[in-house]
């Protein structure tokens, strides 16, 4: 699964999934290529992480798109 992906799923930017990926929170591989880096999301662990009620980091859903608009 790609970032872009994922962040559909979560409801963040591709961005902040990178940082999920990085950091642990989500389960993730990155491929060294000779154009740059390609990271491989585990969808389990996306789905899992989505599922997670929010308590601290990046917004994510459906609530904050509703706030940031209005």
């Amino acid at each position: 699964m790609t970032p872009t992906q994922a962040s559909k799923i979560i409801g963040c930017s591709p961005q902040q999934v990178r940082y999920l990926a990085r950091h642990g929170k989500i389960k993730a591989s990155k491929e060294i290529l000779p154009w740059g880096y390609h990271w491989n999301l585990d969808p389990k662990s996306v789905t899992s992480y989505a599922r997670k009620p929010q308590t601290q980091g990046f917004p994510r859903g459906k609530k904050h798109k509703e706030r940031s608009n209005g």
